[in-house]
């Protein structure tokens, strides 16, 4: 089955299908208490788009799952790099950047580490000097990443071209949470723990 790109940038958490009668119930949604500083927050919904949300006057914040398959996994991420780009420029965050060298430091300058960079496949032989993208495909799903630079793993994926994202660990950058066929994801500091390459 090999590893998806957002299982690898956020923290994981995977829960067996819960019947229901004589079908499998769908779950609708989580609800999590974030640590402290951990928005801006972006939560998934039940329509395959991100939003962004708060934590509540209880502490908890919330977020829904959507019908998603493994192979489905990097639409959703194209998603997300679309809506969290959109919400930058409207909030006139400082998390992007024109390339991935860039996008490294500019996550060190908010006090990070990085620890994943995906990039889009029009930029492996850019950064990691090679061209063969089977070889590449195969590395991804055997071992998770294409390469590995210190700390740093390098992830292969479907983004539009030119395209690339740089994330903190994940036990900042939120959580992937999957129950049998559904997804939920909830987003946190995405103005800092995620950089944001623009083609």
């Amino acid at each position: 089955m090999g590893f998806t790109v957002l299982e690898r940038i956020f923290t994981t958490e995977r829960y067996r299908q819960r019947a229901s009668g004589t079908a499998f119930s769908t779950p609708a949604l989580q609800e999590c208490v974030p640590r402290e500083g951990a928005s801006p927050l972006l939560a998934s919904n039940m329509r395959g788009a991100f939003l962004s949300t708060r934590v509540s006057a209880q502490g908890v914040a919330r977020y829904g799952f959507l019908p998603c398959s493994i192979s489905e996994e990097p639409v959703l991420l194209t998603t997300l790099y679309r809506t969290l780009l959109q919400l930058s420029v409207q909030q006139k965050w400082t998390n992007r950047c024109s390339s991935p060298a860039q996008a490294l430091e500019r996550m060190r300058s908010f006090g990070l580490e990085p620890r994943f960079l995906v990039i889009s496949e029009s930029l492996l032989r850019d950064v990691c000097g090679q061209e063969d993208l089977a070889e590449a495909q195969r590395a991804m799903a055997s071992r998770g990443s294409i390469a590995v630079v210190g700390d740093l793993q390098v992830l292969l994926s479907e983004l539009p071209a030119g395209s690339a994202i740089v994330t903190a660990s994940p036990l900042l950058t939120g959580l992937y949470t999957r129950v049998g066929g559904h997804l939920g994801i909830l987003a946190q500091r995405v103005d800092r723990s995620i950089v944001l390459v623009e083609p």
